[in-house]
């Protein structure tokens, strides 16, 4: 891990990397990779393209076919992951394309798929240890680079 972060630093490119390149820098070797069911790609690129989006699991099981708890357990199954636990950490995560703007946090919570500015302070506190406010404020000079595609690292 250590040479691998070093040759990327050296590298002092700061475009997104693909997997494979990343795969590469730590392990030596691109990863082998993984099938996934068709319908449960289909349900990611959808969570990738709309990460606040407040589409229920009986919605996506409907629009896979599949019945709610054949879904469900299926997606933990393919994904490794509760589908509740990935759209958590994927609306967590969306929060940082907004780090360095300005704006109204209630707002924001509901544009990113939140119900209300309560559970969205709280969320946030559960996977950054921080307040939203804290994570705005101390991001004030971050320059953020957004990919092209799911498959590219983001620094944020």
């Amino acid at each position: 891990m250590r040479a691998a972060r070093r040759h990327l630093l050296a590298s002092a490119d700061l475009r997104p990397m693909k997997a494979d390149a990343v795969d590469e820098a730590v392990f030596g070797h691109a990863l082998p990779k993984r099938d996934l069911d068709p319908r449960i790609a289909r349900v990611l690129r959808a969570m990738a393209d709309d990460p606040g989006s407040t589409q229920s699991a009986g919605e996506q099981a409907e629009m896979v076919n599949l019945s709610v708890s054949r879904f469900l357990h299926l997606f933990k199954e393919e994904t490794g992951v509760p589908l509740r636990a990935l759209r958590a950490w994927k609306r967590a995560r969306h929060l940082l394309n907004f780090a360095n703007e300005s704006l109204n946090m209630a707002h924001l919570a509901l544009d990113i798929g939140y119900p209300d500015s309560t559970h969205f302070s709280h969320s946030i506190r559960r996977f950054y240890g921080l307040k939203p406010r804290a994570i705005f404020s101390g991001s004030r000079e971050l320059a953020i680079y957004r990919g092209g595609s799911a498959s590219a690292l983001e620094p944020a």
